[in-house]
């Protein structure tokens, strides 16, 4: 073997040697570049979900009172949407029959559905399917009240024949049939429900773990 067919075959090893490295960088970026991502999408998911279970939590005595929706207004749906993300339902509460807001009110209820969506795939196991279930548990809760606001505000515009109101018993029957039909209680039901599991099998400290878990090292 001559002198420049061995330098040719050290330069080719150097080259491969080179190549194999390069491609493991390339790896190792891409690896820290998809958990990063994965970080970022954990950490959005947390603080939104951390959001809405505040507000419930922060509602539930007035929520879960007896007939707390009969008279529906601003006042108790407030409570439920008191934060940046979903302060803009509140117009679709003064007045749910308006395009525009009724348009905004519809957004905000898809982009909780797509949160619940979310929320089940960047977090595994038990943790993530509850808290998804409670996020789309919220949203069926929401958008039931904006219904039963439709249904308040015209019985409260409803006539009798003699142009009178309705009476007020009148009122209140037909108001508990309506959140009889849209099954009101059933949804509240399923909230407290899971509400009392996220707190019993302490899933947001296991959420918070796997935050911690995929953090990435500067």
């Amino acid at each position: 073997m001559s002198l420049t067919d061995a330098i040719n075959i050290v330069v080719s090893l150097i080259s491969i040697v080179i190549a194999l490295f390069a491609l493991y960088q390339t790896k190792q970026q891409i690896t820290l570049s998809n958990k990063q991502q994965l970080f970022d999408r954990r950490l959005s998911c947390y603080t939104k979900f951390i959001t809405i279970y505040t507000l419930f939590n922060g509602s539930k005595v007035i929520i879960n009172t007896k007939d707390a929706f009969v008279y529906l207004d601003e006042f108790e749906y407030s409570f439920l949407i008191n934060c940046s993300d979903l302060e803009e339902m509140i117009q679709a509460i003064s007045k749910p029959l308006q395009q525009n807001e009724q348009k905004a009110f519809l957004k905000k209820i898809e982009e909780l559905k797509n949160l619940a969506l979310e929320i089940s795939m960047v977090f595994d196991g038990e943790s993530g399917e509850v808290l998804s279930n409670f996020v789309s548990s919220y949203t069926d809760l929401l958008t039931k009240l904006y219904r039963q606001r439709i249904v308040v505000i015209k019985l409260r515009d409803k006539k009798q024949e003699n142009g009178m109101p309705i009476y007020l018993e009148d009122f209140i029957k037909q108001s508990k049939e309506n959140l009889k039909d849209i099954k009101m209680q059933e949804t509240l039901n399923e909230l407290n429900r899971l509400d009392k599991e996220i707190v019993d099998k302490n899933l947001l400290e296991k959420t918070k773990n796997s935050l911690r878990l995929t953090k990435v090292r500067k």
